[in-house]
Formats: structure tokens, C-alpha cells, sequence
């Protein structure tokens, strides 16, 4: 009566695991990034009260006798199939597409994530946006090679820098279409150069 009892209560703890599982999904349906997450059950090693034996030749052969102790929780597997991308309407959000994760910097430790919530901070650099890691990647030098192989920092965007260049010269080729009000014999070829004021 006892283990039946067990057995039972058991069984309710798993159950609720489950539910707490799919309250979790539930709960961050909205959430930037979020993976959710399937219960898998198992069964628990059954007490055996009594061995089989092979057939003789004065008895048939007989099962052995066992008695099921219920349920067991095997995982809790994330789910880390592509989501729909979302338009946030915020210049600085970003998603991944296919595989991969962001890397965040929290104090000492290095955190993955596909919660691309970006904000910038006082100092220009990229952080979360609800927590203030910062952002980890590699940085473009001046001609916009980025070095890979070593360790990624945090990216910093020069927001008071002067960066930008003014543009010296702009080419411009084309055809006039010949399709016009009036016949056009042959086709002209449009070439030329804009020079800004320096």
C-alpha cells in the first residue's frame, strides 16, 4: 500500500515539473531570444517479484513477474529551432538567422544568448538593453578588415568621432531609352564626373 502511495506522489511530482515547464514556455512567449523547452518521461526500473524460465519439457516457459514504480523525468530539452524574426522598430536590435548566439560579458564570466536587445552606454559601447552586458565581437581597424583568431572585447561604436569622409567623385554611365514620343535612331552613352567642393 505503501509503495503504490509512492508511486503516486511520485508520479504528481513529474507531472508537475511538466506543467512548470509548459507555465515557463508560456510565460515568455513574447520574450527576445527565448527557446523553449519539452519534457521527455521515462520509465522507472520495475521490481521484478519473480524470474522467467525457459520452457522444460513438462512446462511451458514462464514470463517474469514485475511491478511498474511509475514514471521518471528523462530531460528538459530546449528547442533551438530558427524563430520568426520580428521588426522591433529599434535601430539597435538585432537576431540571428540560422545558427549561433550572442556573446555577452557579465563581470568575469562570458554569457551565450540570442537576445539581441542592444542598447549603446555612456562610453559608446554595445550592451543588453535590460541587463548591460556588454556585447562581445571583434573590432574592424581603419581600412575595415576584421583580425579573427583572437579574443573577442567589447564593441565599441565612435559615436563623437569624425569617421566619415566626404565623397570627392561619383561616376554616372547609362542609356537613354529608346522607347520615346519621338524616333530616336541611335542609342547615347552617358558618362561623366561630379566633383564635390573641397
Amino acid at each position: 500500500m505503501i509503495r503504490s502511495m509512492f508511486t503516486a506522489v511520485n508520479s504528481l511530482y513529474i507531472n508537475q515539473m511538466y506543467m512548470d515547464v509548459v507555465a515557463d514556455n508560456l510565460s515568455n512567449v513574447n520574450t527576445p531570444g527565448f527557446k523553449s523547452s519539452s519534457v521527455r518521461f521515462k520509465d522507472q526500473f520495475a521490481q521484478t517479484m519473480r524470474v522467467g524460465s525457459a520452457p522444460s519439457t513438462a512446462l511451458g516457459g514462464l514470463n517474469p513477474m514485475q511491478v511498474g514504480l511509475g514514471t521518471n523525468l528523462a530531460s528538459i530539452s530546449p528547442n533551438f529551432s530558427q524563430g520568426a524574426l520580428n521588426s522591433t522598430g529599434r535601430d539597435m536590435d538585432m537576431a540571428i538567422s540560422g545558427d549561433g548566439f550572442f556573446i555577452y560579458n557579465h563581470g568575469d564570466r562570458e554569457l551565450y544568448s540570442r537576445d539581441g536587445s542592444l542598447a549603446l552606454d555612456a562610453e559608446g559601447i554595445l550592451v543588453h538593453s535590460a541587463s548591460g552586458d556588454r556585447i562581445q565581437g571583434w573590432m574592424a581597424n581603419g581600412l575595415g578588415q576584421i583580425a579573427g583568431g583572437s579574443k573577442p572585447v567589447p564593441i565599441q561604436v565612435p559615436i563623437n568621432s569624425t569617421v566619415a569622409r566626404a565623397t570627392s567623385a561619383a561616376n554616372l554611365t547609362g542609356n537613354l531609352s529608346a522607347i520615346l514620343p519621338y524616333p530616336i535612331t541611335s542609342r547615347v552613352a552617358l558618362s561623366g564626373t561630379l566633383n564635390s567642393a573641397a
